[in-house]
């Protein structure tokens, strides 16, 4: 089982810094370092002994932080309606959250963690050095190159 885990983290795509936001379900994965493609639709229904290394810590600190409002973002109830009623007590929920509909801002998230002393190169836009006459700083910048 440890085999699979260690399977399951790929890189993670250089592009998820261009979304605004995404859901809870991603953000904890990309923070621990899986591509969420590969595993979003499927982790929460993993039993948990199953389930990435540190996908429960990281999930519920992004959710902690958006319920003291440390993170900008939504935090979406879970639709228990449709689940048949028993009479006399009501089972636990251990999920009160929908964390694929809940969501983050990854500007939030990013200094979020720089905040806490964390950061995730995969939360970073690459910048683009300019050389030549393309620096601005360059006595003789240019424009139209």
């Amino acid at each position: 089982m440890a085999s699979e885990r260690n399977n399951l983290e790929i890189s993670v795509s250089r592009f998820w810094p261009l979304a605004e936001t995404v859901n809870l379900v991603q953000a904890t994965l990309i923070i621990i370092g899986i591509e969420p493609q590969s595993l979003e639709h499927k982790v929460e229904s993993m039993d948990p002994s199953e389930r990435p290394k540190d996908y429960i810590a990281v999930r519920n600190a992004i959710v902690s932080a958006l319920e003291e409002n440390v993170l900008e973002g939504t935090l979406e109830k879970k639709d228990y309606s449709s689940e048949p009623r028993t009479v006399g007590y009501t089972l636990p929920r251990p999920d009160r959250y929908d964390y694929s509909l809940s969501r983050v801002k990854i500007p939030s998230l990013k200094d979020w963690m720089e905040e806490k002393g964390y950061e995730t190169e995969v939360l970073r836009l690459p910048m683009k050095k300019r050389t030549g006459f393309r620096d601005p700083e360059n006595d003789r910048f240019s424009l139209k190159l």
